[in-house]
């Protein structure tokens, strides 16, 4: 929906996640530092892989780009920042990420006859309330957690009970002993509820993606990105001359 010049060539389709910003300011970065080396030690510059889908970060690790590193420096953009405002903090600055997919499998039937069906729609609409209530009542308040379904896709026609329900949806946590009990606890509600009706159900969750930022007005304030470079080579250049 943006009429910039550099918009999606494709009507409705966008990325809209400010990842190419990420790799401007690196690149800048890269440019300076292999055309300056009035510098003491190596400054190395990770551009890492398939982000989106959370798989880049363990392969570069296996492939031993780390080997070496004595500290990593990174920079993300945010919208909810003033540009020229820098946001840091002790401790995990993002969340983990997972995705996650239900299809709840009941019986189909007329609309005026439910006594017959097994109501895939109520169903999931259940299961999409009480996943709520896990980040409400099963985490500590301690905790962050988060459960959003973000897809419900059901039936075909006005009169007609759906046999299925699909719903997708993202999860977030930081502390690590959530990442096996959080999608344990989403499936035992998701079971109970399923047995409660008589339908079948199946559920999926995986650990690494991504879905930020993303809006069809989505931009970037270039000046953003002449104020990371220059953060990552302060950074880096401070990093070198007090440890070197």
């Amino acid at each position: 929906e943006n009429s910039h010049d550099y918009k999606s060539k494709n009507q409705g389709v966008m990325h809209a996640c400010g990842h190419d910003g990420h790799m401007a300011m690196l690149l800048g970065a890269a440019k300076y530092f292999s055309e300056n080396r009035n510098f003491k030690g190596t400054v190395r510059c990770l551009f890492q892989p398939s982000e989106e889908t959370g798989e880049g970060a363990n392969l570069m690790i296996k492939q031993n780009v780390l080997k070496n590193v004595d500290e990593i420096f990174a920079i993300h953009l945010w919208s909810g920042i003033e540009v020229g405002k820098i946001s840091i903090g002790e401790g995990p600055q993002t969340a983990a990420v997972g995705i996650f997919n239900i299809e709840i499998e009941g019986k189909g039937g007329h609309g005026s006859m439910p006594h017959e069906c097994i109501d895939s729609i109520v169903i999931a609409s259940n299961v999409v309330c009480s996943l709520q209530n896990i980040v409400s009542r099963f985490l500590n308040p301690m905790d962050v957690g988060v459960i959003s379904v973000g897809e419900f896709h059901s039936g075909s026609r006005f009169n007609i009970i759906s046999e299925r329900a699909k719903l997708s949806g993202t999860t977030r946590v930081y502390k690590k002993d959530l990442l096996e009990a959080l999608p344990k606890k989403m499936e035992e509600v998701i079971k109970g509820i399923s047995m409660a009706y008589g339908a079948k159900y199946t559920f999926n969750h995986k650990w690494g993606i991504d879905n930020p930022h993303h809006h069809p007005k989505f931009e970037i304030d270039e000046d953003s990105l002449i104020i990371g470079t220059n953060l990552h080579i302060e950074v880096a250049l401070n990093f070198l001359s007090c440890h070197l």
